[in-house]
């Protein structure tokens, strides 16, 4: 684990990786760089990955530099699998809401 998401550490981690390793870096939430999506701030956590996997689909609408920044900057950029399994559910959702219903009204008067 790299203490910190940018910077030489974090480069020295990345190009020691064997093929198929894997760098857990330090949360970019301590960086305001990443809700401004700071290009320059996304262009450095672009340069230590090979490619950009969104799986946390409560925060894919943010425009951040860690979510929306990076995908500029590498390829490929997917979702994964916690988003494919969102997105099938959604469109089972509209298939059936898009079948015909049938609605009642039924009026009672109390006397």
């Amino acid at each position: 684990m790299a203490n910190d998401c940018i910077g030489e550490e974090v480069e020295k981690l990345a190009t020691a990786l064997p093929d198929g390793g894997v760098l857990l870096l330090e949360n970019v939430r301590f960086y305001k760089e990443e809700e401004k999506n700071d290009p320059e701030f996304a262009k450095k956590l672009a340069s230590v990955a090979d490619l950009y996997v969104n799986d946390a689909f409560g925060t894919a609408h943010r425009a951040h530099a860690s979510t929306e920044g990076v995908t500029k900057y590498l390829r490929p950029a997917v979702a994964g699998f916690l988003m494919q399994k969102v997105y099938i559910a959604e469109v089972a959702l509209v298939h059936e809401l898009l079948k015909p219903f049938h609605c009642y009204y039924l009026q009672y008067q109390y006397k």
